[in-house]
């Protein structure tokens, strides 16, 4: 029983405090400047392409050369890269490869595409 004028006081207080917190406390109005405005649109959005390709390269390597620019139109078969460089060694195994093709062919009659090797008997 003696609780009931207890919190009914705190109650009280409580109520007291949270309305005259208010009266001594005035706000001062800040001037709010004046917008002009024009005929300009500001938007975002996003440009998605109409046609996608997916390129696949039967070789790995480090691209040396991009012998096309962005944009550009091309065509079927058309060189898009060169792979390999001086410093690549799959680049410089197949350069050697081609000097050893090219030796061959020009001390033998037979044309390069139709050289047979001989298996060795060892």
């Amino acid at each position: 029983m003696k609780q009931k004028p207890f919190i009914a006081l705190i109650l009280f207080s409580i109520l007291m405090s949270a309305c005259s917190a208010g009266a001594g406390a005035t706000a001062t109005p800040a001037a709010i400047p004046t917008v002009l405005a024009d005929s300009t649109i500001i938007a975002e959005g996003r440009v998605e392409p109409l046609r996608d390709a997916e390129i696949a390269f039967t070789a790995s390597g480090v691209v040396s050369d991009v012998l096309v620019a962005e944009g550009q139109p091309v065509t079927k078969g058309q060189p898009l890269i060169r792979l390999g460089d001086a410093s690549d060694t799959q680049f410089a195994a197949a350069q050697l490869e081609l000097v050893r093709a090219q030796k061959a062919s020009m001390t033998s009659s037979t044309p390069p595409g139709l050289m047979w090797h001989k298996p060795s008997s060892t």
